[in-house]
């Protein structure tokens, strides 16, 4: 019995400390990230506290890249996306789940968009756009530490999807 107790209590003082290292590299993860973005507004002539706020980050993000009417069209596009999912329920129906993958599609071409034109508002090209639509953390990292220089927003002149 008393080697058991001792196994189980070697087991969970282990189990204790792979959380306590994997909370605080997680921890140092989510740091760095902020401390990126930070970086990344600032370079833009932005101020960097604007990176933490959420939806007026992303509303600043279109600033410095795009624009903000693509901003809007996003911004409104996520609220029909919430409305579908909220009227869907478990079991939306055929229309509902259409509607919801075109919503999603364009959602996804924003996103892509806003990562490209970033990149290239930092005079990168559009293969690190995507890479930093699917490594956003990598991106900022290399714009905001790295020695790429602002040159103002690369997708001003695109209206996006006119409605």
């Amino acid at each position: 019995n008393g080697w058991i107790e001792r196994k189980c209590s070697m087991i969970t003082l282990l189990a204790a400390l792979f959380g306590s290292v994997a909370f605080m590299i997680r921890l140092a993860l989510i740091l760095l990230s902020m401390v990126a973005g930070w970086k990344v507004f600032t370079k833009a002539g932005e101020e960097g506290w604007k990176s933490l706020i959420p939806v007026y980050n992303t509303f600043t993000l279109y600033k410095i890249s795009w624009n903000t009417h693509n901003f809007w069209l996003y911004f409104g596009f996520s609220v029909v996306s919430s409305v579908i999912e909220a009227i869907g329920g478990e079991d939306p129906g055929f229309l509902m789940t259409i509607l919801s993958v075109l919503v999603s599609i364009l959602l996804i071409y924003y996103e892509v968009k806003v990562c490209i034109y970033l990149s290239k508002s930092f005079g990168m090209d559009t293969l690190f756009g995507i890479l930093t639509f699917f490594l956003r953390f990598v991106g900022y990292l290399v714009i905001g530490f790295g020695n790429a220089y602002y040159t103002g927003p690369a997708g001003a002149n695109d209206q996006g999807i006119s409605l």
